[in-house]
């Protein structure tokens, strides 16, 4: 075990293991990205709406799009997401990943926990602060449609 696995508890980020998912313990809220309704490839296809899976089994949610769930292998249900959350993180992007690719900077992105009991990150306004409520639409960001959170009214 590397000294960071000790130290962490678990496999250092250049130990193969470290890709490997590994399902989360009961009500460990995950960071996941919005999807489309039933039937589209991902959730920029078909008709954009936030939504969440919930295991008809363990009850196990998720923003992710599923198939079956990921705690328990069972059938899940799709209800769309209202929006409304709480900023859970945030941080302020100045530049771009590399130097040879430019961003609309600064920009933010938001940890957002939403009332469906799902954490998502988003775009977001720049001056939100942690434990401001927002409310979560989809927004199109340089020709992508991105979720994207804004001070609710």
């Amino acid at each position: 075990m590397s000294p960071r696995s000790a130290q962490h508890g678990g496999p250092s980020m250049s130990s193969p293991m470290a890709s490997a998912a590994s399902p989360q313990p009961a009500g460990t809220p995950h960071i996941t990205a919005p999807h489309a309704a039933p039937g589209a490839s991902d959730w920029t296809q078909g008709t954009p709406v936030l939504r969440v899976d919930t295991c008809v089994a363990c009850g196990f949610r998720t923003a992710l799009r599923q198939r079956q769930c990921a705690r328990c292998g069972g059938a899940v249900d799709s209800a769309p997401i209202a929006g409304p959350g709480r900023v859970w993180s945030h941080t302020v992007v100045h530049r771009g990943p590399t130097k040879d690719e430019t961003r609309d900077g600064p920009y933010a992105i938001a940890l957002v926990d939403l009332a469906e009991g799902v954490r998502v990150m988003t775009r977001a306004e720049t001056d939100l602060a942690i434990g401001d409520p927002v409310q979560v639409t989809l927004r199109e960001v340089q020709g992508r449609l991105l979720p994207y959170a804004v001070h609710a009214s």
